[in-house]
């Protein structure tokens, strides 16, 4: 019922009013079309650097775990199959 009032009432317009209110529900439209779209796009690209962060954040406590290993004495081969990093990049920290 209250659909069809707002239809009715749509219908007394003017043809000039008319058209400002047609305008008015397109710019609408797309603004909200245009909203849903960034968030969207905003929502992946967030996913994406989440996954980047936690790439990051494990090299980051690789690199940790075998500075304290060096520390320790410990083997760089052994230190290498801990960590699952290259024995170069180990031997380098011990520079």
């Amino acid at each position: 019922l209250k659909e069809a009032k707002e239809r009715l009432d749509i219908l007394k317009l003017s043809d000039e009013e008319r058209i400002d209110y047609d305008n008015y529900i397109k710019d609408w439209r797309d603004y909200n079309s245009l909203t849903v779209s960034n968030y969207e796009a905003g929502k992946a690209i967030g996913e994406a650097n989440k996954e980047e962060y936690a790439q990051i954040k494990a090299k980051e406590q690789q690199l940790e775990m075998a500075k304290r290993c060096l520390a320790k004495g410990m083997p760089v081969e052994d230190i290498a199959e801990v960590t699952k990093l290259d024995v170069e990049t180990i031997k380098a920290m011990q520079l």
